[in-house]
């Protein structure tokens, strides 16, 4: 990830209006460019999980692709695979590239779009629940934008994905404790993630002197 000072790459207002019911939009996308793209819900049996994965999106973007979300009431979970993305979240501007895992946490707005190569290609996962507010708060990924994924905590990412993916798929009746578990196990393995890359308190104290 590359903390950006230039955010003119952001320049350019967005439309916003109305919807049906009178309110601002909650998302907004231009030039929706993109390819290989897979969308999949959870079944609605998991809404009143606690914690639940409620979809799992893989695309690659494309050249002009840019998006907008306002304040959602989710946890988005992005792991760029190739390619490069700009993103300005809470006002700042980054470059987040292949290994940089994007945290988006609930009711924060942001704005994406392809980076310097020309495309992106993401996983991405979105989490929700009556308790995901508390798990975050509990653990080390508040505060967080991206963590730079390496093995075995890239491909721990990855699975969780292709288990939640064949659950979701699965014709078999869901099980909403199992995706519970599995979206339980990958916060668990970020925020250690996160407590082993971060720089020891005696080593920074030394490095600022």
């Amino acid at each position: 990830m590359k903390i950006l000072e230039d955010s003119s790459i952001f320049s350019g207002r967005w439309k916003t209006g109305p919807d049906r019911q009178g309110n601002k939009y909650h998302y907004y996308y231009t030039r929706e460019h993109y390819t290989d793209f897979e969308c999949l819900f959870a079944s609605p049996l998991c809404s009143d999980s606690m914690l639940y994965a409620h979809s799992l999106v893989k695309h690659r973007l494309l050249p002009g692709h840019r998006a907008w979300l306002g304040r959602p009431d989710f946890l988005s979970l992005r792991l760029v695979l190739n390619g490069s993305e700009y993103v300005r979240y809470d006002g700042k501007c980054y470059c987040m590239e292949p290994g940089d895992l994007m945290i988006f946490l609930p009711f924060h707005d942001y704005e994406f779009m392809t980076g310097p190569d020309g495309f992106s290609e993401k996983r991405s996962i979105v989490m929700k629940g009556s308790l995901l507010h508390a798990v975050l708060a509990q653990s080390n990924l508040s505060g967080k934008i991206s963590i730079p994924l390496k093995a075995p905590a890239s491909a721990d990412f990855l699975e969780a994905y292709e288990a939640l993916r064949r659950t979701f798929v699965s014709r078999d009746e869901p099980v909403p404790s199992l995706n519970a578990g599995i979206c339980f196990q990958l916060l668990q393995r970020l925020s250690d993630e996160c407590r082993e890359t971060a720089v020891p308190p005696i080593l920074d104290a030394t490095s600022s002197k």
